[in-house]
């Protein structure tokens, strides 16, 4: 966007064109963090985390990502694989991102705050997902 404007290939053919649609739209409310569908595969683990904490530093192996606690707690978020954890808009990783301004400013978080980092995770995977959904259907909209 920095030398140019964004291009938006079109289609002449309706049934092509309600398909890159509705994708547009799905991709559109993951990232307003709407219509998120309920992962189970994505759970926390608070064993003894009172519900205001400060997290000191984030460890990711595997599909566990690690919050270590101030007072030497630790929560695991199962279900974070590297392709979510490292996955990036523009030139920042958002889970990243978000826990570390945290970090920065010592923020208090509590358990709606997990619960946003959940939806952001959700997010990412489905964003994933969408894409190669998307990278799947090849370029039909040229035809």
């Amino acid at each position: 966007m920095k030398t140019d404007f964004p291009a938006v290939p079109m289609t002449t053919n309706k049934k092509t064109f309600k398909k890159y649609a509705e994708l547009g739209k799905k991709l559109i409310d993951l990232h307003l963090l709407k219509n998120l569908p309920d992962d189970t595969k994505i759970r926390f683990s608070l064993a003894g985390i009172e519900n205001n904490f400060v997290i000191a530093k984030i460890e990711q192996s595997g599909e566990k990502l690690f919050l270590n606690v101030v007072g030497g707690k630790t929560i695991t978020i199962s279900g974070v694989t590297d392709d979510i954890y490292n996955f990036e808009i523009g030139s920042y990783r958002p889970i990243e991102k978000w826990l570390k301004y945290r970090i920065k400013d010592s923020v208090s978080l509590c358990i709606s705050d997990l619960n946003h980092l959940k939806n952001m995770i959700v997010s990412i995977k489905e964003t994933i997902n969408t894409m190669q959904e998307i990278e799947n259907h090849g370029e039909t909209y040229l035809q």
